[in-house]
Formats: C-alpha cells, sequence, structure tokens
C-alpha cells in the first residue's frame, strides 16, 4: 500500500509515498530511500520500495527539496547540506508513525542520494542502516570530460562571485554558511 505524504525539512514540505506491506503487523523496521541527482522519488527510489515492501520493509522515498513536488525554490536546486537534512526530516517522519519501530530505521541512497545518506547517518545515529548505490563517479566525468574547458568555468565563476561581492552593499549580506541554499550573494539571512 502507498500512500502520499509530506513533512518539513528545515523549513521546505517534502513529497513523500510512504509505502506499507500488506498483510503485515507493526512496528515494523523501515528505509528511507533517497533519488539520484535530478530524479524524484517515483523513478528508482519507486523500484527499489516496491522490492523491500516485498521483503515486510516500510519504506518511504521522497523528493528532495528544490525537486519533484516538494517545496523550495529556486527549483532543481542540488543543495549538499540540505540533502542530508531531507534523509535527517524522513527519520523524524517515520518516528512519528505508529507502525514504524523506531529503532529500525535504515537510510540508503541511490546515485546521488548515495553519497549523501551517510553523510547524514554521521549525525544522525537514529539512522541504523546505511547502504548506497552509486551509479557514476561524476566528480572524475567531469574532471576527465573537458580538463581545461573546466578550469575555465571554475575560473570564471570565482571572478563572477568576486565581482558580484565587491557591488556595494552586497558582500555584507553573506550569512556565513559554508553553502547558503538561498545564493550566498543574495542571502538576508
Amino acid at each position: 500500500m502507498r500512500t502520499d505524504v509530506r513533512f518539513p525539512a528545515n523549513g521546505p514540505q517534502l513529497a513523500g509515498h510512504l509505502y506499507l506491506p500488506d498483510g503485515v503487523d507493526g512496528p515494523l523496521a523501515a528505509i528511507v530511500v533517497g533519488h539520484p541527482t535530478t530524479g524524484v522519488k517515483e523513478q528508482a527510489p519507486a523500484t527499489y520500495a516496491t522490492r523491500l515492501v516485498k521483503e515486510g520493509f516500510a519504506v518511504l522515498t521522497f523528493d528532495a527539496a528544490f525537486q519533484g513536488e516538494s517545496e523550495g525554490v529556486p527549483r532543481g536546486l542540488e543543495d549538499p547540506f540540505q540533502r542530508a537534512e531531507d534523509f535527517r526530516a524522513a527519520v523524524t517522519y517515520l518516528t512519528t508513525r505508529p507502525e514504524i519501530d523506531p529503532d529500525r530505521i535504515g537510510v540508503m541512497g541511490v546515485c546521488g542520494s548515495g553519497a549523501y545518506a551517510p553523510y547524514a547517518a554521521q549525525t544522525d545515529h537514529r539512522m541504523k542502516a546505511v547502504a548506497g548505490v552509486p551509479g557514476t563517479d561524476v566528480p572524475s566525468f567531469f574532471r576527465g570530460a573537458d580538463p581545461e574547458g573546466r578550469q575555465q568555468m571554475v575560473a570564471n565563476t570565482g571572478n563572477l562571485r568576486s565581482a558580484e561581492a565587491a557591488r556595494p552593499g552586497v558582500g555584507s549580506r553573506y550569512c556565513g554558511r559554508p553553502w547558503c541554499p538561498a545564493g550566498w550573494l543574495l542571502c538576508d539571512r
């Protein structure tokens, strides 16, 4: 059985699907499954959820903040710190469900989420198991595709950020976070 759910994640409301096995009484062990970069919960996570539910697990899939049916702007933003927070928020949500055993919650990241899940688990020991399903070595792809072009892109980006920060009143709005989802040049925190 699949139920549409929503839960907060440090601001944005995330859209998720909670899968429960038919005919199995709780409290159940649960697995949070995160989607690949640029993916959504209906893709790879749904495939894993279908299989895991047949094995008797409850499964929560979700769209990351800024993506899919979840809230957040700019749309499509890939914020590593928020992605880790999304996993923590999903675990928090599961602990509120009576059919879930809060001491038996694991997380699984597919592709890009395969790095976010263990990162989140470092600071949230409610995650009792962690799994990653890597799709590709993205950094090697970017370094190997066009090294000179990438170096020029990085240099140009740095120059643009420095020029923007030098504008009167802009640099003073930097919030101090290592990475700001609002865009460090536009942050008003």
